[in-house]
């Protein structure tokens, strides 16, 4: 079967969460990927199966779970729908979040941030 048989699969929201990460910031591993997203690791490596045996993603680098974009099947749509993203610290800590919508250029048309007051 050709690539241009694959029928790719229908885009969940994490799907559009997991794609909007990797369009934005360039390959990510899956650990990466939970902290951002704030799914289950378990979600996360379900989707990132299903995208990489779509021809969406593929594995750059199997021990560490690193990911990067092949394809963005969004590309025929209008806007990408808005998506909301933890920000997380260097230690994988959540301490804000944005929304991200992006347009068919793969340029954000909004972000909007918020950042989590850490006094007590």
């Amino acid at each position: 079967m050709s690539r241009a048989d694959t029928m790719p699969p229908r885009l969940t929201t994490v799907d559009h969460e997991i794609l909007t990460v990797l369009r934005l910031e360039c390959a990510r591993t899956q650990g990466y990927l939970v902290n951002r997203t704030g799914r289950s690791r378990q979600q996360i490596h379900t989707r990132l199966q299903i995208l990489a045996g779509s021809q969406i993603l593929r594995a750059v680098h199997y021990p560490t779970a690193l990911y990067e974009m092949i394809q963005d099947p969004r590309e025929d749509e209008d806007e990408f729908p808005l998506v909301e993203l933890n920000i997380v610290d260097r230690d994988g800590d959540e301490i804000g979040s944005e929304q991200i919508k992006i347009g068919p250029s793969g340029i954000p048309t909004s972000h909007q941030y918020q950042h989590y007051d850490s006094s007590p």
